[in-house]
């Protein structure tokens, strides 16, 4: 598996990543991602902006990520709880996997990977947000070490639940290896 900016080419591939991961949520009746977005606006988007991250395994897209570095205004008013750390941080806006190709470690991979574009980038946090009925990625933010900040509201005034990870660069080696 490689990892690598999306690119322009990838758009088609990357919405269909999202349209499984959208009707997966629906099913399970999580109100996260419903609608139109994300769609190819915001996927040409973060591409234009070179925050998209694709895992690629046989010119085939497995999973997707996107990771900013512009602070999430949204994380300013955090409820019940209180951010790790104050240093400037990273965000993970999506994270979706091929729905042919879950239960293959892909979103870990993705997570450790964005751990050392991160580090790259010269910062040692991490903040994400998720649906508090999003049980999956709230297990999978738990296994790789981000912890629960507590509570906080999208611009659009949805709910949900706040989690940063404080890395060093002896962890981002370690997973390197």
């Amino acid at each position: 598996m490689e990892f690598r900016l999306a690119e322009e080419a990838d758009v088609l591939e990357i919405l269909t990543i999202f349209t499984q991961t959208k009707a997966f949520f629906k099913e399970q009746k999580i109100n996260q991602w419903q609608g139109d977005y994300p769609g190819i606006p915001e996927i040409r988007q973060d591409i234009h902006l070179n925050q998209c991250y694709v895992a690629v395994e046989k010119e085939l897209i497995l999973g997707v990520i996107v990771l900013s570095l512009t602070p999430e205004k949204s994380y300013d008013s955090l409820i019940g709880g209180a951010w790790n750390s104050e240093n400037p941080y990273t965000v993970i806006h999506r994270l979706a996997i091929n729905s042919n190709y879950q239960g293959r470690g892909t979103s870990l991979k993705l997570l450790a990977y964005i751990e050392e574009v991160t580090l790259h980038h010269g910062r040692h946090v991490i903040r994400t947000d998720t649906h508090e009925s999003n049980d999956g990625m709230r297990y999978i933010l738990t296994k790789t070490g981000y912890r629960n900040t507590g509570r906080l509201f999208l611009e659009d005034g949805s709910p949900r639940i706040g989690y940063d990870k404080l890395l060093d660069e002896s962890i981002a080696e370690e997973v390197a290896e």
